[in-house]
């Protein structure tokens, strides 16, 4: 459904029942460009879900350190094991932070109205 859809979709709303009209915004002309700036995989790690993938990767990377320090004596290895480990875990996820983002289009969201409220007077609570 384009905008222009959901602008006429909205003006048949209103011609049914024409007490609507306070609460409706008719969305009109052409649709913007998508944006096509996919975020950078540090923009990524600032959102929630990226500030979990970190701590889970560097769990994940001291617990495959500490299983290699128990057997190992030097601390080297360990060391390059977590961090390459933690590496991939993160690799991993964000992976699937992405795949889970991109399965949603902006023009999926359905914008035939927008609700919206009348002004209430200063004393109204």
């Amino acid at each position: 459904m384009s905008a222009n859809d959901h602008g006429v979709a909205t003006r048949v709303f209103l011609r049914v029942s024409p007490e609507l009209e306070p609460y409706l915004v008719v969305v009109g002309g052409t649709p913007a460009a998508p944006f096509d700036g996919a975020p950078s995989a540090w923009q990524v790690t600032l959102t929630a879900a990226g500030m979990v993938a970190v701590v889970n990767s560097v769990v994940v990377a001291a617990c495959a350190g500490l299983v290699l320090a128990a057997g190992v004596h030097s601390l080297a290895i360990p060391v390059a094991v977590g961090a390459v480990v933690g590496a991939g875990a993160f690799s991993l996820h964000e992976r699937h932070h992405r795949r889970a983002r991109d399965t949603h289009s902006p023009g999926s969201v359905e914008r035939a109205a927008i609700l919206s409220l009348p002004p209430q007077p200063a004393g109204a609570a």
